[in-house]
């Protein structure tokens, strides 16, 4: 038997109106999954630190309640809530294996819309 303990990946999504962090083993089987809805948070609460706290403490809980040691961490989104959330999963005492930005990046975009002919014809 290897020396690592249980090991669970993290995944935490931060988007402007809301924050959702779910957990799964390695099997695949769903620990935990709380959004800011779960914690009882409405309109622009909904992304605060206070509320991303808790919904970490949330998640690390049944992550320690499931005797999970070690933690894969995917971040999805931006802001100063994502690392918030990181910090207070590793307040439980869970080791971060890793951390892994998996945020979207367009790109070079949409195309842009077409410019107005009225404007068009204001050059010529």
């Amino acid at each position: 038997m290897n020396n690592e303990g249980k090991v669970a990946s993290v995944i935490i999504r931060c988007a402007n109106n809301n924050t959702i962090i779910n957990a799964k083993d390695t099997d695949g089987n769903i620990l935990a999954f709380v959004s800011a809805k779960d914690i009882g948070a409405k309109g622009s609460d909904k992304t605060s630190i206070e509320t991303v706290e808790k919904i970490a403490e949330s998640v690390g809980s049944k992550l320690v309640e499931n005797d999970i040691e070690q933690i894969i961490i995917y971040v999805m989104g931006y802001g100063n809530t994502r690392e918030k959330a990181i910090k207070t999963l590793q307040g439980f005492g869970l080791e971060i294996k890793y951390i892994i930005d998996k945020t979207p990046i367009p790109h070079n975009g949409c195309r842009p819309p077409r410019r107005n002919n009225k404007i068009n014809e204001r050059e010529k």
